[in-house]
């Protein structure tokens, strides 16, 4: 499978055995010029393998010896536009399930993590979104030019922009 944007505001999702496309996802109304597929996974505790199959049930219950399983969430499509938002798509289905605003100029850059979302804009700013509620929690000023990309680690993010600089913030 692969993702491709355009400058129609679509994203589509292509079957490369079929050579066809599977999926349109509309809602941009502005060229779609970055996205990022976001795929993790979560330990949940409800599917705990317990490893000690001959112990009564009640020895069973309070055991502390059990492993807990991987459960895959659903992927997550990220895009950003020149429409100057920020969306996340439910890849099944090809809907929107949350819109960020807050740059006034079009977004050139997404970047994310389990925890967090950040955008780059032509607004010369950088945003970082909680991913659970779409909140903005920080806005960097710094460029004196367009952010056109952006990378994020555990503790920084990596900024490139059209005033010929690279910057690195850090969260601590």
């Amino acid at each position: 499978m692969l993702f491709s944007a355009s400058d129609d505001g679509t994203i589509k999702l292509w079957d490369l055995t079929t050579r066809s496309c599977v999926r349109v996802f509309t809602g941009h109304v502005g060229q779609v010029q970055s996205m990022r597929l976001l795929v993790e996974e979560e330990c949940d505790e409800s599917d705990a393998m317990d490893t000690t199959a001959d112990a009564p049930l009640e020895a069973q219950a309070s055991s502390s010896s059990s492993e807990l399983v991987p459960k895959r969430k659903k992927p997550v499509l990220v895009s950003g536009s020149l429409d100057n938002t920020i969306r996340l798509w439910d890849i099944e289905t090809g809907t929107v399930t949350k819109t960020l605003f807050g740059h006034i100029e079009g977004v050139w850059g997404v970047a994310c993590d389990k925890l967090r979302l950040a955008s780059a804009s032509h607004d010369r700013t950088i945003k970082v979104w909680n991913r659970e509620d779409g909140k903005c929690t920080a806005t960097l000023v710094g460029h004196q030019a367009a952010v056109s990309c952006i990378a994020l680690g555990e503790d920084k993010i990596i900024s490139g922009s059209d005033d010929n600089d690279v910057k690195v913030w850090s969260f601590s």
